[in-house]
């Protein structure tokens, strides 16, 4: 909680940091796990957490872009990850939900919803997840998956997930993707087209 507190050397009173509620889990993904990657970056659409350390040239590039739009105010470090409140007008700004707590089904159905509703922050978040998780996959002994297993893995749910956006009645593939291009843009990602759906 922030607040005052007494500094024990000299006797002052020196401004605490502020708390995030639920801190611990909501920045699980953060942790490091002996054997496994650890990530650089993750959001939950309220915060950011950034490992700069193991972040690319360009990926540091575009923080430090949105750092000095406004879109991001730096909170706190702790170990190695810096946080960020997201401020609202950024193009990260979402309800605060923690898609890597969601289990595989939940989070396909949410960004399938998310698409429907044309709420593509959360739409893009989702994707990167999903893509984060196959990306990640390991086999049933422990050792990560081939690259290419993966990507064959991401490119069937990416179907499965445009799929039932069709279903439900959503935008067609080539409205999502301008949606995404132009999302990707405003938080200066490049424009490569993320979303390949061999049609």
């Amino acid at each position: 909680m922030a607040g005052k507190r007494v500094d024990w050397l000299t006797g002052s009173t020196i401004a605490a940091v502020g708390k995030i509620a639920n801190e611990k889990a909501r920045a699980k993904v953060m942790q490091k796990t002996p054997g496994k990657r650890a990530r650089c970056w993750a959001s939950d659409g309220e915060y950011v957490w950034f490992r700069r350390k193991i972040a690319t040239p360009a990926f540091v590039n575009r923080l430090n872009g949105q750092i000095a739009k406004g879109e991001l105010k730096h909170m706190t470090t702790q170990d190695d990850v810096e946080i960020y409140v997201i401020q609202t007008g950024s193009p990260l700004k979402r309800a605060a939900v923690d898609l890597t707590a969601l289990d595989m089904q939940t989070l396909v159905r949410e960004t399938v919803i998310a698409a429907c509703r044309a709420d593509w922050v959360m739409f893009v978040d989702g994707l990167e997840e999903v893509a984060h998780r196959f990306r990640n996959a390991r086999y049933s002994d422990g050792k990560p998956a081939e690259e290419a297993f993966a990507k064959q893995l991401y490119q069937e749910k990416l179907a499965y997930i445009f799929r039932l956006v069709e279903l439900r009645g959503g935008p067609t593939p080539q409205m999502i993707d301008r949606a995404v291009q132009a999302l990707r843009s405003k938080r200066g990602a490049d424009n490569k087209r993320i979303l390949v759906m061999g049609r």
